[in-house]
């Protein structure tokens, strides 16, 4: 995953990570019961809408272009752009 990412607040990695954290503790309990946790009836209580930016890198070889490198750098829509984009 590559790129400087603060992991603050502000990006919502913290909240992403702890939710993620959160399904597989829940995940491993029900394995642990010998239940498979995939089988289960999971209905998500909300719904994380996610962006990802692409950093690309490129360059000119031979007269043409190519990408060098590309960083993928992932992060959560703030309400603000949600509201924006459900008019």
């Amino acid at each position: 995953m590559g790129g400087k990412n603060s992991g603050g607040a502000a990006d919502g990695s913290d909240e992403l990570h702890q939710l993620i954290r959160e399904r597989l503790d829940k995940a491993e309990k029900i394995r642990a019961a010998g239940a498979n946790p995939y089988a289960n009836d999971f209905k998500p209580e909300l719904t994380l809408p996610m962006v990802l930016t692409y950093v690309d890198s490129c360059v000119k070889l031979d007269g043409r272009w190519r990408f060098a490198q590309r960083i993928i750098q992932p992060g959560l829509v703030s309400a603000a752009r949600r509201s924006e984009t459900a008019r």
